[in-house]
């Protein structure tokens, strides 16, 4: 990955010199020159202080006197080198605030071909994340795709087990470099689909497209050391397909064209695979030398995932020829750096994901800025029309504003009317809780005035059968005077019709709330409503006291009421 981030460094400062900076003066483009060459010089030595004091400073340049384009590439060359050293949370910030600012969907399409950087990078910072279908979907924002939006959308779906449409990818790349006939996106075509059908295990597919790639530099004349990554590639499929002899031939050749090429990242990673291949032939020795040479010469090369491979490979060599303690010191170093490995990819993934929540709270609020933002330049906009335009939309905005006070008075007649209608509402709430007061006040002196009837009756009834003397008939006119007096059923009757009365209203809501009590079970309800004893009750109902506790539980239970709560309250509130 190093290598690849090298090359490009290297390959388009030529570039950038004679585009990115062809539209500033003359002083403007020699300093950006120079800025962006030391910060290649310090990327390449591998000095993070350095390399990032350089970026900024490029950056500083480009927002001042670049175009947008030139800002969009100066951020996407500071995030790749941030992932050269590590810092891969800080990459992603960064790739996310660019997005962010220049790149989004709001801001239409103009700085498309130059956002096909930030989305890729976006990409790979989902694949580490391991939110593959987020991964694919900013590479699906590319516009004018090319060879390696197809190869890094194929890589995803090949995480996600889908060999099929990796492999359809990638073949569609190159048909359309077929169409073009673009020779160079041909190479890089063929090379892809086949790291794609590597990475799936399916070598005779991978050695075909390679062999095809390396075809096409042949029969126009390219040279094959510029190409070596992908003889490189082809050596790595023998390799995997366990065929050695092949696999040695390509690897060498592809050692030595990045030795002479400087490409020392490829150089590195070519002789860890030519060692592997000494080690299986029993050629113990010359993988030590090519191992020893790597860690002491190219340390700044290594990665620590190569690193730790060149290690495991002593380790392994030093075993197999005997040499006990340089194996076993070999072992220990491969265990702490395995160790520190891991840990950085834990913690690279801890930061992402925390970089990633950060992320999604600030585009919350970058999407409300960009709103804001779209507002303001639509009235700039407007501010640029000739005066029968303005004078349009000046009407216009009259009648809107004349609408919009239609609207609002509109609105604040119905919520006056909406308000009257509560206060009436609440009015004949309160006048039916003072009827329903005193109907219940009318109930208790009505019932009380029964019972005393009652118990008065019971003991005149009494105390004339005590009366000697008397004549049956005489008895008898007296009992009927003192009923007819007392008239113990017409009060009874009219205490039952005031509740009726009283319960109208309560009725329709207990029912709708209650379909399954049966008339007892509410005019029961009524009377807890309003407060009634259970003395009250039994004589309204003819019930002594206990038959009457008996019945209030059994209404509680219909009513879906716990222990705890107040049947009372509760049927007072259904009024």
């Amino acid at each position: 990955m190093r290598f690849l981030y090298q090359y490009i460094l290297l390959s388009t400062i030529p570039f950038f010199v004679s585009n990115s900076l062809a539209q500033q003066s003359s002083v403007n483009t020699d300093e950006a020159s120079r800025i962006y060459s030391s910060w290649v010089f310090h990327n390449l030595d591998a000095n993070y202080d350095s390399s990032m004091y350089y970026g900024d400073k490029y950056i500083k340049h480009q927002l001042k006197f670049g175009s947008t384009g030139d800002k969009i590439d100066a951020y996407n060359h500071k995030i790749r080198s941030l992932n050269q050293f590590n810092k891969i949370d800080q990459g992603f910030r960064l790739a996310h605030e660019t997005y962010t600012k220049y790149c989004d969907e709001s801001k239409g399409t103009k700085n498309c071909i130059n956002c096909n950087s930030i989305y890729r990078q976006l990409a790979n910072y989902m694949v580490t994340l391991r939110d593959y279908q987020e991964g694919i979907n900013y590479l699906d924002k590319c516009c004018e795709k090319s060879p390696l939006d197809y190869y890094s959308k194929a890589k995803i779906y090949g995480l996600l087990e889908m060999p099929d449409k990796a492999l359809a990818l990638t073949s569609k790349s190159i048909s359309i470099a077929r169409k073009q006939d673009n020779p160079t996106k041909m190479i890089a075509s063929y090379n892809q689909h086949g790291l794609i059908a590597k990475s799936l295990g399916r070598f005779d597919e991978a050695i075909n497209s390679l062999t095809r790639a390396i075809n096409i530099i042949d029969s126009i004349g390219l040279s094959r050391k510029k190409y070596g990554y992908i003889i490189g590639n082809l050596g790595s499929c023998y390799f995997e397909k366990g065929d050695l002899r092949q696999a040695y031939i390509y690897l060498q050749e592809d050692a030595k064209g990045s030795l002479e090429n400087n490409y020392l990242d490829s150089y590195v990673n070519t002789q860890l695979l030519l060692a592997e291949v000494d080690i299986l032939e029993n050629n113990h020795q010359e993988a030590i030398e090519k191992l020893t040479t790597i860690l002491d010469n190219y340390p700044n090369f290594l990665v620590i995932r190569n690193k730790v491979k060149a290690i495991r490979l002593l380790m392994q060599s030093h075993k197999s020829v005997g040499n006990d303690s340089k194996s076993d010191f070999y072992l220990q170093e491969w265990i702490s750096l395995n160790k520190s490995y891991f840990q950085d990819r834990s913690e690279i993934h801890t930061k992402l994901t925390q970089e990633n929540a950060a992320n999604s709270l600030r585009q919350v609020t970058h999407e409300m800025d960009v709103e804001q933002q779209l507002l303001e330049q639509k009235l700039i906009a407007q501010e640029d029309k000739n005066r029968l335009k303005n004078w349009l939309a000046i009407s216009g905005l009259c009648m809107a504003l004349l609408v919009i006070l239609f609207l609002i008075s509109r609105a604040r007649k119905k919520a006056d009317l909406k308000e009257t209608q509560l206060k009436l509402a609440q009015k004949e709430q309160d006048l039916l809780k003072l009827r329903m007061n005193e109907e219940s006040r009318s109930v208790k002196l009505l019932s009380h005035e029964l019972e005393e009837k009652q118990d008065f009756s019971s003991k005149l009834i009494k105390k004339l059968e005590c009366i000697e003397g008397i004549s049956i008939s005489e008895q008898k006119s007296l009992e009927l005077f003192i009923q007819n007096e007392l008239d113990v059923k017409s009060t009874r009757a009219q205490l039952q019709k005031k509740m009726g009365i009283l319960s109208s209203n309560f009725y329709i809501n207990i029912k709708i709330s209650h379909p399954n009590l049966t008339d007892l079970d509410l005019a029961l309800a009524s009377m807890v409503a309003m407060k009634m004893t259970n003395k009250e009750i039994g004589i309204s109902k003819n019930l002594s006291q206990e038959s009457v506790k008996t019945t209030k539980y059994r209404l509680k239970k219909k009513l879906n009421l716990t222990p705890d709560q107040d049947m009372e309250s509760y049927l007072k509130n259904l009024f």
